[in-house]
């Protein structure tokens, strides 16, 4: 997985032009073939939501920086079945890491070859206690989301790897292979759980 940043925004005359415009293109740029002509902006419940309302959320009380602008993206080779899910994971994650509840709001586009999500993030948290803080991401927070998403592309893997174990115990006789390959999709899942810990 790969976590990149695309840019911040800092507060001043015309900010909140800015992020409808971009919230505008995140959700109408010209789709990519196999792309529907329309993306959902999202937040961290996994619901849709309007332009108006994911732009209150962004601009809301903060400091100088307004929003930070990122990319997630699967590396070659990571399956992501739950983008909402996934991508609401990693941010949950990067907010723990920061120490801050964070305001995020993001769209899918599912490009040809190239799915990814593009985050919009306010440029404040919340800290315990209801405290704001101004949010700061440096590299080394953005390898630990790109840490923590490749996570949780694993686990969706395991957690498939799970289902389909129990289908073939339920639905088919087991020969030695089957067998086996329960018993690796077991021992992954179980070095993935423990890893969590």
């Amino acid at each position: 997985m790969i976590g990149k940043p695309t840019g911040y925004v800092k507060r001043g005359p015309g900010v909140g032009k800015k992020l409808d415009r971009h919230f505008k293109y995140l959700q109408h740029r010209a789709p990519e073939e196999g792309e529907g002509p329309h993306r959902d902006l999202f937040d961290a419940s996994g619901q849709a939501i309007s332009r108006y309302e994911a732009r209150e959320r962004i601009l809301g009380p903060g400091g100088a920086v307004a929003y930070h602008k990122m990319i997630l993206s699967p590396s070659a080779g990571e399956r992501v079945e739950d983008w909402r899910d996934w991508t609401r994971r990693a941010m949950d994650d990067l907010g723990e890491h920061k120490g801050m509840a964070l305001t995020w709001v993001a769209s899918f586009h599912d490009a040809e070859g190239h799915p990814h999500v593009h985050v919009v993030v306010a440029g404040s948290g919340v800290r315990a206690g209801g405290r704001a803080q101004a949010l700061v991401l440096r590299i080394p927070d953005y390898q630990y989301l790109t840490e923590r998403a490749a996570y949780h592309a694993e686990r969706n893997v395991a957690r498939e790897i799970a289902t389909v174990a129990e289908r073939v115990v339920a639905h088919a006789r087991l020969d030695a292979r089957d067998i086996l390959d329960l018993s690796r999709a077991h021992t992954r899942a179980r070095e993935l759980e423990r890893g969590a810990r």
